[in-house]
């Protein structure tokens, strides 16, 4: 939230994220309930960054810079690759806003850092599925 705004329980953000909560509690299911899903929960997420951009406009800086549209972009992207960590989206972010704020020096720090979290996470040995 940016300065001067006040939470809105009526927002739609807050309403496409009660979505993603509810839908998250369903992913303990079957498999196939399961699947299901993370397919709705995709399409809502995806609705959100949809949103997000049409309000943006043409300011894209603005939407990437949005702390929602990665909020949304993780759900996604986690709905595919459940076991990926979320600390990878918040670099992500940090890289992509000390890029566009010339900050070049965070940029240099938040690729690292994304950078080690997704080595750890492709070389890692996976725990065998229930």
């Amino acid at each position: 939230m940016s300065k001067g705004q006040k939470f809105a329980w009526l927002s739609t953000n807050f309403a496409l994220n009660v979505a993603l909560l509810a839908g998250g509690l369903f992913l303990l299911t079957q498999q196939q309930v399961t699947a299901a899903v993370a397919a709705l929960a995709s399409l809502v997420a995806f609705v959100g960054v949809a949103r997000e951009a049409i309000k943006a406009g043409p300011r894209w800086r603005e939407w990437l810079l949005n702390s929602n549209t990665w909020v949304y972009i993780a759900a996604i992207v986690t709905t595919f690759l459940p076991t990926l960590p979320v600390e990878a989206f918040e670099q992500l972010g940090r890289l992509i806003a000390s890029l566009l704020g010339q900050n070049y020096q965070g940029a240099v720090l938040a690729a690292f850092a994304l950078l080690n979290i997704l080595y750890r996470y492709f070389t890692s040995p996976k725990p065998p599925a229930p």
